[in-house]
C-alpha cells in the first residue's frame, strides 16, 4: 500500500516544519489530484500509523484529504472540461484535441497549528 509511504512523507514533512515553526500542527489539509493515484480513504486509514511509527509527538494531528476534479483543456477551443476520468473528445467542439492540465499533483494545502 503506497499510500503508507506517502503518510509517511507528509509526517516527514511535518516534522521538519516543527522543527523549524516550533508550534504543533494540528491538522493538515492535502489537495491531490485524480490521477495521482491515491486513495483518500486509504491514506486516512494510515495516517495514525504513519503518526505512530515516525512521530508520536504529532498522534493530534489530523489528515484532510480533497481530491481535486481532472481538468481538460481543449487545444482546439480553448475550453476546460471538469470531469471524473480522462477523455479524447472535446465534449464542446467534438475534437480529439484534450490536453490534460495537472491531476497527478500533491499538494500541502495548509497547516493549522496550536493557538500560542
Amino acid at each position: 500500500m503506497h499510500e503508507l509511504s506517502i503518510a509517511e512523507a507528509l509526517v516527514k514533512t511535518l516534522t521538519a516544519w516543527k522543527k523549524e515553526d516550533g508550534r504543533m500542527p494540528l491538522r493538515v489539509r492535502v489537495r491531490a489530484g485524480r490521477l495521482a493515484g491515491i486513495d483518500p480513504e486509504a491514506l486516512r486509514y494510515v495516517w495514525p500509523m504513519a503518526l505512530a511509527n515516525s512521530a508520536p509527538e504529532l498522534s493530534g494531528c489530523a489528515l484532510d484529504v480533497e481530491m481535486l476534479p481532472l481538468i481538460l483543456r481543449c487545444a482546439e477551443c480553448g475550453r476546460d472540461t471538469e470531469t471524473e476520468k480522462l477523455m479524447l473528445i472535446c465534449p464542446s467542439c467534438g475534437k480529439q484535441a484534450l490536453r490534460r492540465q495537472g491531476g497527478r499533483e500533491l499538494l500541502i494545502q495548509d497547516i493549522e497549528v496550536e493557538n500560542v
